[in-house]
C-alpha cells in the first residue's frame, strides 16, 4: 500500500472515529458523555486496525466506572454498547457478529461429513513446501481450517493449492472466495490467478 493511500485510509478512520465520538457524547450530557466519547473514540480506532473490541483494563483507563455508563449494556439488553461476562466491550453490531460466527465455526467443527482422503495430486505437491501441503491436506479431511500467516508466508499458494486439490477430487465442486470490500475482492483475485500460473493444472480447472 502506498503511503498516500495509507494516509488517505487512516484519515477516514480517524473522521469516523470522530464522529461516532461525537453522537455518543451527544447522548449523554456531562462527564459521562465525555467517557462514552472516550470509549468509542478508542473501539472505533482498534476495529480500524481488526480488533472487535476493547478489553476491561483499557476501558477502565479511559473512565473508571465504564461498566455502568447508559448506553453501556450486558449481553441481553438493547443498548447500543455491549459489556461480555468477561469484561470485554463491544459496539453491538460487532458483538453480535462474533456470536454468529462463531455459532457457524461450532456447527462446521461438529459436522465431520466430509470423506476426501488426504492424497494429494503430484502436481500441487510440486509447487508447495512441506507445511503447505500439510494444510492442503488437512484441508480435505476437514470441514474447516484456519489458515494464518504474515505478509509473503505463502497463504495464497496454499489457498490456490487447496482449490486445486478439491477440484482434482470433485470437479463439481462449487467454490466461493469471500472479502470484506470490493476491492479487497478484486486483489484477492488477482492474486489467485497470480499463483495459480505456478501450478501444472488441467485446462478445465484452470478456467
Amino acid at each position: 500500500m502506498s503511503k498516500e493511500k495509507k494516509a488517505e485510509n487512516d484519515w477516514e478512520l480517524f473522521s469516523l472515529a470522530e464522529a461516532i465520538s461525537t453522537f455518543f457524547s451527544h447522548r449523554v450530557e456531562g462527564e459521562g458523555g465525555v467517557a462514552l466519547a472516550a470509549l468509542t473514540r478508542e473501539m472505533t480506532l482498534k476495529a480500524g486496525f481488526g480488533t472487535s473490541h476493547i478489553e476491561a483494563e483499557k476501558a477502565e483507563e479511559i473512565y473508571h466506572e465504564w461498566s455502568s455508563l447508559p448506553a453501556v449494556g450486558s449481553e441481553e439488553e438493547n443498548q447500543p454498547l455491549v459489556r461480555t461476562e468477561d469484561g470485554k466491550l463491544y459496539f453491538r453490531r460487532f458483538f453480535e457478529y462474533e456470536q454468529q460466527v462463531a455459532m457457524a465455526l461450532s456447527y462446521r467443527l461438529g459436522d465431520n461429513s466430509n470423506e476426501f482422503s488426504d492424497v494429494i495430486d503430484e502436481g500441487v505437491i510440486k509447487s508447495l513446501d512441506e507445511l503447505q501441503i500439510r494444510a492442503v491436506k488437512t484441508a480435505l479431511q476437514r470441514d474447516l481450517l484456519l489458515l494464518t500467516g504474515g505478509p509473503g508466508t505463502g497463504k495464497t499458494r496454499t489457498i490456490v493449492g487447496i482449490l486445486v486439490a478439491q477440484l482434482q477430487k470433485n470437479p463439481d465442486t462449487r467454490i466461493a472466495l469471500a472479502a470484506p470490500t470490493g476491492k479487497a475482492a478484486f486483489r484477492m483475485k488477482e492474486s489467485v490467478l497470480r499463483a495459480m500460473e505456478s501450478f501444472e493444472l488441467l485446462e478445465e480447472i484452470r478456467s
